[in-house]
């Protein structure tokens, strides 16, 4: 099954970053904030996520579709393209730390979109666990990041 057809029974959420979500579930262990959380999260095949930053570990777990890259820029600045999926040299499960700037899109000819699963520690905060960057932001930091729109 195609991730594009898959998706259209999930009344997903139009996403900040871009794509589309639903969040799943929020453990509660505390009256400030939840010890972990989780949604589901849709990137279109045409689609990219804006860079972001989040004040959560955040684990990404691949559902249905085409692999997925994520450009990530550790907090001591080093570089990483990880792959998720199920193609060769990717993995089904992939870790972004917290503080971490990073984006999502798809390998050259994808042919379909990506539904991964999302499991933030501790629970993302609505309105002040993400900061978003611009491209021109990004790739005025980051020159070599001007690829990912390439």
């Amino acid at each position: 099954m195609r991730a594009n057809d898959y998706i259209k029974n999930l009344h997903l959420l139009p996403h900040e970053e871009n794509g589309q979500y639903m969040p799943v579930r929020y453990a509660h262990t505390s009256a400030e904030r939840s010890s972990s959380g989780s949604c589901l999260y849709y990137l279109g095949e045409t689609e990219w996520s804006r860079f972001h930053v989040i004040d959560c570990d955040e684990y990404w777990i691949y559902t249905l579709g085409a692999d997925l890259e994520l450009w990530i820029v550790y907090p001591d600045k080093t570089f990483e393209k990880k792959l998720l999926g199920t193609g060769e040299g990717a993995s089904v499960i992939q870790f972004v730390p917290r503080g971490s700037l990073f984006g999502t899109k798809h390998p050259e000819g994808a042919d379909d979109g990506t539904l991964v699963g999302l499991v933030t520690v501790p629970g993302f905060v609505e309105g002040s666990s993400c900061k978003l960057y611009s491209q021109d932001e990004v790739s005025g930091q980051y020159p070599f990041l001007k690829a990912f729109w390439e």
